[in-house]
């Protein structure tokens, strides 16, 4: 089913279908209880879909009953596959395991996306697929449905990506941001993007909040390298969640409570500007806070390793940066500073806020840093307002804590 991204990431219904409270999912090749599980294959016809006589892989997923498991066999799929509606878009309540066989790839050559799950299917497990050429995003989730009349809905929840392959998805992507992506989760909550290879795409596994909160997702285990038009892994505030007055987080939107873990995130936003691990506000309003970021891997990337931004007066604060090892980053500069040399200099942590609110709670303890002009650099990250303590420095760096 071929669509375009953009109708589907906006098109969210007025009316969201979600899946029946009580639903279990099957787990592995196993279908739900006594459910028989669909088969599909490159040249597969017909709507048997069993393993002798395989469908189409969208007729499978358009056809799939809440909990069923569909294997698509190996072979080479068209891309533009969207779990939750049927063949002509309709919202339907499915949430199923899609297993890739071994060998099972998706080419969305001409294709905005490769798989998009909509809120319809909650639940949903993505597993064992090559996702690769795509104009914009290999995987992407988004809230509602593929209706044409969009709505503020609740958000997409329970969603597991694990041991996929995402390659060259939005790599040559021509509009500055965001550049296209690996993975993409809008708006979604309680979900799992674990074991994937992540590679050659525009930008790694990007985490946003247009159309609700993005919370409560696990981004573990996962290797994201040389997506060099934007970060590795980006946790990005895009709608106002901060009330004003008060400065307090609205729970509107925002990017909170998130655990990124166990990644491996290597030369990501080389050559344009992009960390590996970032967490930044994009609008005035914006809350990115509360995040966990631990015992991972950030090696020659852009801009740091690990990166707090903020432009404008925002919630930004209380995120934890733990056990991370961290070597010769930020090899792009940083620009975004202007009259800092940090423009210039490689470092690898960095939280600065250009607005006059300053960051606050931050908790930088126990990461290892290596190879960089500057282990930790800050801007308006007052020390007595955060935690930064029990880092080790190597000899490899020349200042091991710049404060601004």
């Amino acid at each position: 089913m071929k669509r375009n991204l953009r109708n589907l990431a906006v098109a969210v219904a007025a009316t969201t279908v979600l899946a029946p409270a009580g639903i279990a999912m099957a787990n592995g090749h196993h279908g739900h209880g006594h459910q028989k599980a669909l088969w599909a294959s490159p040249t597969g016809t017909g709507t048997a879909c069993t393993f002798a006589a395989p469908c189409g892989l969208t007729t499978a997923v358009s056809t799939a009953t809440s909990g069923q498991t569909v294997h698509a066999l190996k072979g080479t799929y068209t891309g533009g596959v969207t779990v939750g509606a049927n063949k002509i878009g309709v919202p339907i309540a499915t949430p199923i395991n899609l297993i890739g066989e071994h060998g099972a790839v998706i080419d969305a050559t001409g294709d905005t996306f490769g798989i998009g799950i909509v809120g319809t299917a909650s639940g949903t497990t993505v597993r064992g697929f090559t996702v690769e050429n795509a104009t914009d995003t290999g995987i992407i989730v988004v809230p509602g449905s593929v209706s044409a009349a969009p709505a503020p809905t609740p958000a997409v929840t329970d969603i597991t990506i694990r041991d996929n392959r995402l390659i060259n998805n939005g790599a040559t992507a021509t509009s500055t941001f965001p550049g296209g992506w690996g993975i993409h989760l809008m708006s979604a909550t309680n979900s799992t993007v674990a074991d994937n290879w992540v590679s050659n795409n525009g930008g790694g596994i990007y985490l946003t909040d247009e159309f609700g909160p993005n919370a409560h997702n696990k981004v573990l285990g996962n290797h994201v390298k040389h997506n060099v038009l934007q970060c590795g892994i980006i946790l990005a505030g895009h709608s106002a969640a901060v009330d004003p007055i008060t400065l307090k987080p609205t729970g509107a939107a925002g990017v909170f409570d998130n655990l990124v873990k166990h990644n491996v995130v290597i030369g990501n936003g080389t050559s344009s500007q992009g960390g590996g691990i970032l967490m930044g506000g994009g609008v005035l309003d914006a809350a990115v806070y509360s995040n966990v970021i631990a015992d991972n891997v950030a090696i020659g990337n852009g801009l740091a390793g690990v990166v707090i931004h903020q432009h404008a007066p925002g919630d930004l604060n209380n995120n934890v940066i733990v056990d991370n090892l961290l070597i010769h980053n930020n090899v792009g500069g940083d620009p975004d500073y202007p009259g800092f040399d940090i423009a210039t200099k490689t470092a690898n942590i960095v939280v600065a806020n250009a607005s006059p609110t300053p960051i606050t709670g931050t908790v930088i303890v126990h990461n290892r840093l290596k190879n960089a002009y500057y282990g930790i650099w800050t801007l308006n990250a007052p020390g007595a307002l955060n935690t930064i303590v029990h880092n080790r420095f190597a000899k490899s760096i020349t200042v091991p804590i710049k404060a601004n």
